[in-house]
């Protein structure tokens, strides 16, 4: 179960509540949509999609995901970002910060 939402540009979202959930649905994405066309229409044999993928840079992304929905749900981002519009009084001071 999720709840909708908002984002900044005022468009619809569906916030799940597992963080794991976002990390996973977004690696599944544009990327391996892409990479499926490219096997069956020939252009890219099988084998050599299998030997393109390396599990460790997929795991060091699927964490780095994790960690981000992680702090997002928390409201990390939307306290730093506070932080820094108080600290900052003019655009360029955002460049110091």
């Amino acid at each position: 179960m999720g709840c909708r939402g908002r984002d900044l540009r005022g468009e619809l979202f569906w916030r799940w509540p597992s963080a794991g959930f976002q990390a996973w649905r977004s690696i599944g994405g544009r990327g391996a949509g892409c990479a499926c066309l490219m096997v069956a229409g020939g252009a890219l044999p099988l084998e050599d999609a299998y030997k393109a993928v390396e599990l460790d840079t997929l795991t060091l992304l699927l964490g780095m995901m994790i960690v981000v929905a992680n702090l997002r749900l928390s409201g990390f981002f939307a306290q730093a970002s506070a932080w820094v519009m108080r600290r900052a009084h003019h655009p360029l001071a955002l460049l110091g910060l």
